[in-house]
């Protein structure tokens, strides 16, 4: 298997982690830690991936507020 090429990335305020593997679609996720992370297939241009991870800046807070709420559910039991 071929070495998977990490960058450190921001786009519409989000910072990000892009991964690139042989995925089929852009994915992104949040992580239990709040982080972002993206991954892309090789051939996907870094503008396009940026522009995707822009257009889901809204869902991506919601995301990251939640995953803080939980957290904060967490330390308080």
């Amino acid at each position: 298997m071929a070495a998977q090429k990490v960058q450190q990335r921001t786009a519409g305020g989000i910072a990000y982690t892009l991964t690139r593997r042989r995925v089929r679609n852009i994915n992104l996720r949040v992580r239990a830690d709040g982080s972002v992370a993206a991954s892309a297939a090789p051939r996907v241009s870094v503008m396009k991936v940026d522009a995707f991870v822009a257009s889901k800046a809204d869902w991506v807070r919601s995301a990251q507020a939640r995953v803080a709420a939980r957290r904060e559910q967490e330390a308080a039991q």
